[in-house]
Parts: structure tokens; sequence; C-alpha cells
């Protein structure tokens, strides 16, 4: 690999970040892996640069004072010139879109399970116990809501017709409906 030089060395606002790039001549870039690090390798491949995301646990023995954004850079510039780095493999767009629907999944499945497991806390400090799963709190949590003959206080029951919406049937099985 030839001797790496630094181009850079100056502050540079987002704002005008895709000029400056686009002013250099086209070389090998750097940057640690982030929220928006793939967006910015898309640009900067778009404008001719070779760039390189690596993961924060390979820049950071190269951190040799505080951590703020100079230093940060120079550790970076630093990874980049190891000759045996490890990098980030390249994200598409739509990688990246395919990860968001897992992501969105995951968080109302645990929503769910939050929210299934409250009402049965809820209910089982008042005498109504059921097993724990998904498919029986879809049959009992409705019918013991909508019992008529059982006597909760009025905010108990203001709260449960609040909650019952979620627990029917469409509701909770649109988290498994959700694929790539």
């Amino acid at each position: 690999m030839p001797q790496a030089n630094c181009v850079l060395q100056r502050r540079v606002r987002r704002e005008s970040l895709l000029e400056v790039i686009d002013a250099l001549p086209p070389c090998r870039s750097g940057i640690e892996a982030c929220a928006g690090a793939f967006f910015w390798q898309r640009r900067f491949e778009a404008l001719g640069h070779e760039v390189k995301i690596i993961a924060p646990q390979y820049v950071k023995p190269f951190v040799k004072r505080q951590k703020n954004d100079r230093n940060d850079a120079e550790a970076i510039c630093t990874a980049l010139r190891q000759p045996n780095m490890r990098f980030v493999p390249k994200k598409a767009i739509e990688q990246q879109d395919i990860q968001l629907l897992h992501r969105a999944r995951r968080r109302l499945v645990n929503h769910r399970t939050a929210l299934v497991s409250q009402m049965r806390g809820i209910l089982l400090d008042r005498g109504f116990g059921f097993a724990k799963s998904i498919g029986r709190a879809r049959r009992m949590i409705p019918q013991i809501v909508a019992d008529r003959t059982t006597t909760w206080p009025s905010s108990a029951a203001r709260c449960s017709e609040v909650f019952l919406p979620f627990f029917t049937r469409s509701t909770l099985a649109s988290t498994s409906s959700i694929s790539a």
C-alpha cells in the first residue's frame, strides 16, 4: 500500500462538507461507523473517492488524548493506514431498508410484550390469571374486560377500555405481518 498523506486538516461544517470533498482530488477516506456513515460513504463515492468505514472499537486504540473531533479524525487516519485493518462492509440503501423493517418489527414486538405483561399484571392484581402467551392474551383480556359481571373501579374500567383495542387479533397480529 502506498504511503498515505493527510490532504485536509481543518474544521469543516456539515453544510459545506460535500463542497469541500468535491474540491479534493479523488483519494481514500475513512469514516468511523455511526449513524449516517453509509449515507456519507455513498455521497463521497459518487464524487469519485474511495471510502472505508471503520468500526469504533478499531479506532479507539489510536485516540491519543481526550475525545474530540480533531483527535477522532487523527485516530481514524491512523487506523486507516494500518495494513491489517478490518473495515465495515458497504451497505446498499436496500439493505438498510430491510434492516429498518427488522428493527421496527422488533420494537413493535417488544412493545406488544410489555403491554401484555402490564395488562396481565393488572388483571392478576384483580384475581384474573392466565398463561403467559400472546394467543392466550388475545382471547382472555377482551373476555375479562368485556365481562359486565366483573366489578371494576371506574379508573380501572376506563384504563381497560383504552387498552382493549391493543388486544384485538388484528393489532397483535400486525407485528407478525411485517416482513422483508
